[in-house]
C-alpha cells in the first residue's frame, strides 16, 4: 500500500510540472467602432460560421495570429470559403446572443470560452459600409478590437 501511495505522489508531482493551467477560462470579447467625425451609423451584425473544411485555405492565406483581435477580409474571400448561416451554431450555447441584430452605441460584445477555437464571420453593415471580420468570436479571453469606420472603408485600430 505504500508503494501504491508514494507511486500516485511520485505521478501528481511530475504531472504538475509538466501541465498548464488556464488563462482566464472565458471573459468578453468587444468590438467598438468609431468615425472621424463622431458620425453615428446605424450598424447591424450578422454571425456566420465557417465551415471547417475551409479552415485550412483561411490559415494559409492569413496569418492566424491575426484572427484572435479580427481581421478585415474581402467579398472576394468570403465567397471563395464555404460558410452556413442556418447550421446549429456554438452561440446558441449562449442565451444572450442573437445570430444577427443591431449595434448599440458603436459597441458589440461577445462572452468568449478560453478553449473554444472555431472562426466566424462577422458581417457588419449600414447604408454606407458593408464588411467582413474574420475571428475566432467566441474563444479566448477578455480582448478588445477597435474599428475606424472611414470614408468607404473600415480599418482595425492596433
Amino acid at each position: 500500500m505504500k508503494k501504491f501511495i508514494l507511486l500516485v505522489v511520485l505521478f501528481v508531482v511530475f504531472y504538475s510540472f509538466t501541465s498548464y493551467g488556464q488563462a482566464c477560462g472565458g471573459g468578453l470579447f468587444r468590438f467598438q467602432f468609431y468615425t472621424l467625425n463622431g458620425t453615428n451609423f446605424d450598424l447591424t451584425y450578422e454571425i456566420i460560421e465557417i465551415e471547417e473544411e475551409s479552415y485550412a485555405y483561411a490559415c494559409t492565406t492569413f496569418d492566424e495570429r491575426k484572427f484572435y483581435k479580427g481581421l478585415i477580409v474581402s467579398q472576394a474571400f468570403v465567397e471563395s470559403i464555404k460558410t452556413s448561416k442556418n447550421s446549429n451554431l456554438f452561440i446558441n450555447s449562449f442565451d444572450k446572443i442573437d445570430k444577427e441584430g443591431k449595434i448599440l452605441d458603436g459597441r458589440l460584445m461577445f462572452p468568449t470560452i478560453e478553449l473554444h477555437s472555431k472562426l466566424y464571420l462577422l458581417k457588419i453593415t449600414s447604408k454606407k459600409y458593408c464588411f467582413f471580420i474574420i475571428s475566432n468570436l467566441f474563444g479566448g479571453c477578455n480582448r478588445r478590437t477597435k474599428i475606424l469606420l472611414e470614408d468607404e472603408e473600415a480599418i482595425i485600430l492596433e
